[in-house]
């Protein structure tokens, strides 16, 4: 993984016994090393920045009344 990158998706190799269904991990780059999570671990963390960000637009925008 390049050091520029901030996300970066890889499947894990890891199948689920007994079907052809592969696990797939997302690498996100903090400034402490990567973190490994599964899809739905950063579809939560995805959610979370979301609400953070727009609460942090919400409090700009009432600094600014």
């Amino acid at each position: 993984m390049a050091n520029s990158e901030t996300f970066a998706v890889y499947c894990a190799g890891e199948m689920i016994d007994g079907t052809d269904i592969g696990i797939t991990y997302i690498y996100a780059v903090t400034p402490l090393g990567r973190v490994r999570m599964t899809a739905d671990e950063a579809e939560t963390l995805g959610r979370s920045l979301i609400a953070a960000a727009e609460y942090d637009r919400k409090l700009e925008a009432e600094d600014k009344s």
